[in-house]
């Protein structure tokens, strides 16, 4: 059950809202000037594409993605890069290829595709589906956890964790959205049922961490991310896709989900969530585990966009509530980028990229101004010869395609939502600030549900663009926060004009 904001912590809350809103009422049109537009927003997709359309990073066979990449783009073949002073501490790790992160890999492709209708992309996109659904899985349940060349076996499946089990799903959830794949979708659906069945803890009412300890992982533990990514990874983006009769089912287990984060890791003292409660670290303000912006303002997205699916108001006001606390508190004096913690140092790739998408959303629902962080993210936060962001490696066990790609997706579809909103019909700019997606339905094109990613948008117009591949241009205008599930519906599509 949703844990109550205390009254003092309610009214502050209450008042930073209401000025923020009368800001964002009162200077509507001045801050469009901080939103990149369409071809901003897709020169930056390919600058970004630089780095994963090369060889070297296709794996083999393709789509068995490597972890390990320098930032040149050549493989390290476990060993420093060129660029490297000294061996990095985790290069012991640098044997394995995990399976998390030939998934991330995946879902980026996938989103890049989505964004340009590339069908390189999309190719690579679904080699990387294919090498998941035909290698990484577990017989036993769940997906393996590492390769070492065709080694499966590190960590064993009750070492494994729920959270290296959610992200092995995230590529396959971005291949639900843009295909409707209904063998895909029964993958997620079973592999979720076999997470919450394994490791769900009803004393506690969380996802369990690990059932058996290993050299990285202990029992002990209970994380906020094992139930966190579940929403983050595929939860929501294949809620919609589901048949209405287990829409319903998926619901719940949404619901559940937010439960087990809010009964077990909100405090509603301090408005935030807790990384762990497994020890007294956990609760350290400034050096606590996964206490930084990025994790806070992740959790409080994610309920939001879930209670709007839900048509959950209380929860939407949560959600909404706890992410505009965390803006505030992440916010810098230039507005051109973020704090990564309490601790005010700069906030790292995917911190800005979570707050971005959370401020955006938030603008996008006229709640927030939106500072000016994106430009100086797609000018100066890449690398143009290379490609991808520079900001220390661009991959290893915990980076690679997805924050950088959902962070492009989700800036275009918000920004031009977010124009559009403010576009005067008389002055024709209307045209110009629609979103132009791209799919690859694998199933009767009657039946295909269409959406602007996490996002509510209408159909204006569907069309066959590439018969080879099946590549399906989607136009979507009236962008906005997500509108309650029961309301998705399928559209039918044209042939190419």
């Amino acid at each position: 059950m949703l844990k109550k904001i205390s009254s003092t912590l309610m009214l502050s809350l209450s008042l930073f809202l209401t000025s923020n809103l009368s800001y964002a009422a009162s200077t509507s049109p001045s801050y469009i000037k901080n939103l990149p537009n369409e071809k901003n927003w897709l020169a930056h997709a390919k600058v970004l594409e630089k780095y994963w359309l090369m060889p070297e990073a296709y794996g083999i066979p393709i789509g068995k993605f490597p972890t390990w990449r320098c930032n040149n783009g050549s493989l390290r073949n476990k060993k420093k890069c060129p660029d490297e002073v000294k061996e990095p501490p985790f290069l012991p790790f640098a044997k394995y290829d995990y399976v998390r992160m030939i998934s991330r890999q995946t879902f980026g492709y996938g989103a890049l595709f989505n964004l340009t209708g590339n069908a390189e992309l999309l190719r690579l996109h679904l080699a990387g589906v294919e090498f998941l659904l035909d290698y990484a899985r577990d017989p036993e349940g769940g997906f393996y956890g590492t390769f070492n060349g065709d080694d499966t076996s590190y960590p064993e499946r009750l070492a494994r964790t729920p959270q290296d089990l959610a992200y092995a799903l995230i590529g396959l959830a971005m291949n639900a959205y843009l295909t409707n794949n209904p063998q895909v979708i029964k993958v997620i659906t079973d592999t979720q049922k076999y997470i919450y069945k394994t490791y769900y803890d009803d004393k506690k009412n969380l996802l369990r961490w690990v059932l058996k300890d290993s050299d990285v992982d202990k029992t002990n533990q209970l994380e906020l991310v094992a139930q966190l990514d579940q929403l983050n990874a595929y939860l929501l983006l294949t809620w919609r896709l589901l048949p209405p009769k287990e829409r319903n089912a998926w619901s719940h287990v949404i619901t559940q989900t937010i439960s087990m984060m809010n009964d077990n890791f909100y405090d509603k003292k301090s408005n935030k969530y807790y990384g762990c409660i497994h020890e007294r670290s956990c609760f350290d303000e400034y050096l606590g585990r996964h206490s930084d912006y990025g994790h806070r303002v992740k959790s409080f997205w994610m309920v939001f966009l879930a209670a709007c699916g839900l048509g959950d108001r209380n929860l939407i006001n949560f959600g909404k509530e706890g992410i505009l606390q965390t803006l505030h508190l992440a916010s810098t004096k230039n507005q051109t980028e973020w704090f990564g913690s309490i601790n005010k140092e700069p906030a790292s790739w995917w911190i800005g990229a979570e707050l971005d998408q959370a401020a955006l959303t938030l603008t996008l629902n006229k709640q927030y101004v939106m500072p000016n962080t994106l430009f100086p993210w797609i000018n100066s936060r890449v690398d143009t010869k290379y490609g991808e962001l520079n900001d220390g490696l661009k991959t290893h066990l915990w980076r690679s395609a997805f924050h950088s790609t959902e962070h492009a997706l989700v800036g275009y579809i918000a920004s031009q939502g977010i124009r559009a909103i403010d576009c005067k019909r008389s002055s024709g700019c209307l045209r110009d600030n629609q979103v132009d997606l791209y799919f690859a339905p694998s199933i009767g094109l009657e039946n295909v549900i269409y959406t602007p990613y996490l996002f509510s948008g209408t159909v204006k117009k569907a069309q066959i663009t590439d018969n080879e591949y099946g590549v399906i241009k989607v136009t979507f205008e009236k962008i906005g926060i997500p509108k309650p599930v029961i309301e998705t519906t399928s559209y039918k599509v044209g042939a190419i004009d």
